[in-house]
Protein backbone atom coordinates (compact mmCIF):
# COMPACT_ATOMS: atom_id res chain seq x y z
CA UNK A 1 0.00 0.00 0.00
CA UNK A 2 2.83 2.38 0.91
CA UNK A 3 4.81 1.42 -2.12
CA UNK A 4 1.88 2.32 -4.35
CA UNK A 5 1.35 5.93 -2.88
CA UNK A 6 -2.13 4.74 -1.64
CA UNK A 7 -3.46 3.28 -4.48
CA UNK A 8 -6.28 1.10 -3.20
CA UNK A 9 -6.68 -0.70 -7.19
CA UNK A 10 -3.13 -1.92 -6.17
CA UNK A 11 -3.64 -2.89 -3.03
CA UNK A 12 -6.67 -4.77 -4.31
CA UNK A 13 -4.59 -6.85 -7.00
CA UNK A 14 -1.84 -7.67 -4.57
CA UNK A 15 -4.76 -9.39 -2.51
CA UNK A 16 -6.53 -10.71 -4.95
CA UNK A 17 -3.31 -12.33 -6.19
CA UNK A 18 -2.31 -13.69 -3.30
CA UNK A 19 -1.91 -17.45 -2.87
CA UNK A 20 -3.59 -16.41 0.95
CA UNK A 21 -6.87 -15.12 -0.61
CA UNK A 22 -7.73 -18.43 -2.87
CA UNK A 23 -6.35 -20.99 -0.22
CA UNK A 24 -9.33 -23.27 0.13
CA UNK A 25 -7.61 -23.33 4.03
CA UNK A 26 -9.01 -19.34 4.37
CA UNK A 27 -12.67 -20.56 2.80
CA UNK A 28 -15.56 -19.96 5.13
CA UNK A 29 -13.58 -19.07 8.42
CA UNK A 30 -15.05 -15.99 9.11
CA UNK A 31 -17.98 -16.36 11.53
CA UNK A 32 -21.00 -13.88 11.14
CA UNK A 33 -21.85 -11.28 13.45
CA UNK A 34 -25.69 -10.96 14.59
CA UNK A 35 -26.15 -8.81 12.52
CA UNK A 36 -24.69 -10.17 9.64
CA UNK A 37 -26.39 -13.14 10.34
CA UNK A 38 -29.70 -11.92 10.90
CA UNK A 39 -29.32 -9.97 7.59
CA UNK A 40 -28.35 -12.77 5.36
CA UNK A 41 -30.93 -15.04 6.54
CA UNK A 42 -33.73 -12.38 5.66
CA UNK A 43 -32.09 -12.08 2.22
CA UNK A 44 -31.61 -15.71 2.02
CA UNK A 45 -35.74 -16.47 2.50
CA UNK A 46 -36.55 -13.26 0.54
CA UNK A 47 -38.23 -12.17 3.58
CA UNK A 48 -40.87 -9.07 3.49
CA UNK A 49 -40.03 -6.99 6.17
CA UNK A 50 -43.14 -4.74 7.48
CA UNK A 51 -42.08 -3.72 10.37
CA UNK A 52 -38.20 -4.16 11.67
CA UNK A 53 -38.88 -3.84 15.78
CA UNK A 54 -38.70 -7.42 16.14
CA UNK A 55 -35.45 -7.72 14.05
CA UNK A 56 -34.27 -5.20 16.36
CA UNK A 57 -34.94 -6.64 19.37
CA UNK A 58 -33.29 -9.99 18.18
CA UNK A 59 -30.01 -8.31 17.52
CA UNK A 60 -30.27 -6.50 21.11
CA UNK A 61 -30.82 -9.96 22.36
CA UNK A 62 -27.97 -11.50 20.12
CA UNK A 63 -25.50 -8.72 21.60
CA UNK A 64 -25.20 -6.44 18.50
CA UNK A 65 -27.87 -3.49 18.97
CA UNK A 66 -27.58 -1.23 16.28
CA UNK A 67 -25.65 1.77 17.46
CA UNK A 68 -25.58 1.10 20.88
CA UNK A 69 -21.38 -0.58 21.21
CA UNK A 70 -20.17 0.70 24.09
CA UNK A 71 -16.41 0.11 22.57
CA UNK A 72 -16.01 3.64 20.43
CA UNK A 73 -14.00 1.12 18.43
CA UNK A 74 -16.95 -0.84 17.61
CA UNK A 75 -18.68 -4.48 18.02
CA UNK A 76 -15.86 -7.01 18.22
CA UNK A 77 -15.75 -8.62 14.30
CA UNK A 78 -14.17 -12.54 15.71
CA UNK A 79 -16.08 -15.89 16.32
CA UNK A 80 -14.89 -15.44 19.64
CA UNK A 81 -17.04 -12.72 20.35
CA UNK A 82 -20.21 -14.21 19.15
CA UNK A 83 -19.95 -18.38 19.69
CA UNK A 84 -21.87 -17.87 23.72
CA UNK A 85 -24.31 -20.86 23.36
CA UNK A 86 -27.19 -18.91 24.78
CA UNK A 87 -26.42 -16.55 21.75
CA UNK A 88 -26.35 -19.51 19.62
CA UNK A 89 -30.07 -20.30 21.05
CA UNK A 90 -30.90 -17.38 19.99
CA UNK A 91 -29.69 -18.04 16.62
CA UNK A 92 -31.04 -20.68 16.36
CA UNK A 93 -34.57 -19.51 17.71
CA UNK A 94 -34.85 -16.34 15.50
CA UNK A 95 -33.88 -19.01 12.29
CA UNK A 96 -36.88 -21.64 13.31
CA UNK A 97 -39.52 -18.55 14.06
CA UNK A 98 -38.36 -16.67 10.98
CA UNK A 99 -39.21 -19.87 8.60
CA UNK A 100 -42.39 -20.20 10.19
CA UNK A 101 -43.21 -16.67 9.68
CA UNK A 102 -43.12 -15.99 13.55
CA UNK A 103 -41.11 -13.09 13.49
CA UNK A 104 -43.17 -10.48 13.76
CA UNK A 105 -43.49 -7.41 11.20
CA UNK A 106 -41.53 -10.26 9.05
CA UNK A 107 -43.04 -12.36 6.10
CA UNK A 108 -41.43 -15.19 3.81
CA UNK A 109 -43.57 -15.21 1.26
CA UNK A 110 -45.86 -18.61 0.91
CA UNK A 111 -44.58 -19.02 -2.71
CA UNK A 112 -41.34 -19.66 -1.57
CA UNK A 113 -41.86 -23.20 -0.94
CA UNK A 114 -43.49 -23.51 -4.53
CA UNK A 115 -40.77 -24.14 -6.81
CA UNK A 116 -39.85 -27.63 -4.66
CA UNK A 117 -40.78 -30.30 -7.29
CA UNK A 118 -43.86 -31.54 -5.58
CA UNK A 119 -43.79 -34.83 -6.71
CA UNK A 120 -40.48 -35.62 -4.91
CA UNK A 121 -40.65 -34.47 -1.03
CA UNK A 122 -37.19 -36.32 -0.22
CA UNK A 123 -35.55 -34.28 -2.69
CA UNK A 124 -36.71 -30.61 -0.85
CA UNK A 125 -34.20 -30.68 1.88
CA UNK A 126 -31.25 -30.74 -0.89
CA UNK A 127 -33.12 -27.64 -2.90
CA UNK A 128 -33.74 -25.82 -0.16
CA UNK A 129 -29.63 -26.58 0.84
CA UNK A 130 -28.64 -25.68 -2.44
CA UNK A 131 -30.33 -22.27 -2.01
CA UNK A 132 -29.55 -21.33 1.42
CA UNK A 133 -26.20 -23.21 1.64
CA UNK A 134 -24.16 -22.73 -1.66
CA UNK A 135 -21.48 -24.13 -0.63
CA UNK A 136 -23.37 -27.61 1.02
CA UNK A 137 -24.33 -28.91 4.09
CA UNK A 138 -21.63 -31.22 6.43
CA UNK A 139 -22.63 -34.57 7.65
CA UNK A 140 -24.45 -33.62 11.18
CA UNK A 141 -26.49 -30.73 9.25
CA UNK A 142 -27.51 -33.33 6.10
CA UNK A 143 -28.44 -36.11 9.07
CA UNK A 144 -30.62 -33.53 10.99
CA UNK A 145 -32.67 -32.41 7.63
CA UNK A 146 -32.70 -36.20 7.07
CA UNK A 147 -34.37 -37.01 9.77
CA UNK A 148 -37.19 -34.36 10.02
CA UNK A 149 -37.84 -35.40 6.66
CA UNK A 150 -38.25 -38.79 7.44
CA UNK A 151 -40.09 -38.16 10.54
CA UNK A 152 -42.29 -35.67 8.80
CA UNK A 153 -43.51 -38.18 5.82
CA UNK A 154 -44.05 -41.05 8.63
CA UNK A 155 -47.09 -39.08 9.58
CA UNK A 156 -48.45 -37.53 7.09
CA UNK A 157 -49.88 -39.11 3.46
CA UNK A 158 -49.75 -36.30 1.40
CA UNK A 159 -46.50 -34.01 1.62
CA UNK A 160 -46.76 -30.53 1.52
CA UNK A 161 -43.98 -28.20 0.50
CA UNK A 162 -45.32 -25.14 2.69
CA UNK A 163 -45.88 -27.55 5.74
CA UNK A 164 -42.23 -29.43 5.82
CA UNK A 165 -39.93 -26.30 4.08
CA UNK A 166 -40.31 -24.48 6.84
CA UNK A 167 -38.86 -26.74 9.49
CA UNK A 168 -36.15 -27.91 6.79
CA UNK A 169 -35.14 -23.48 6.10
CA UNK A 170 -34.85 -23.23 10.20
CA UNK A 171 -32.38 -25.80 10.36
CA UNK A 172 -30.75 -24.49 7.25
CA UNK A 173 -30.73 -20.93 8.84
CA UNK A 174 -29.89 -22.07 12.34
CA UNK A 175 -26.90 -24.79 10.80
CA UNK A 176 -23.32 -24.29 11.76
CA UNK A 177 -22.27 -23.75 7.81
CA UNK A 178 -25.34 -20.57 7.32
CA UNK A 179 -23.25 -19.45 10.49
CA UNK A 180 -19.70 -18.86 8.34
CA UNK A 181 -19.09 -16.48 5.79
Amino acid sequence: YRKTKGSILDLLRTIIKSDEFWDRENYQTKFKTPYEFLMSALRATQADIQNDSALHRALREMGQPIYHCDDPTGYYDTAEAWLDPGVMALRWEFAIGLAANKVRGVEIAPDYYDSLPQAVPRLWQHYLTERLLPAGAGKRTRNALSTVTNEYLTKTRVADARELGPHLVGLLIGSPEFQQQ
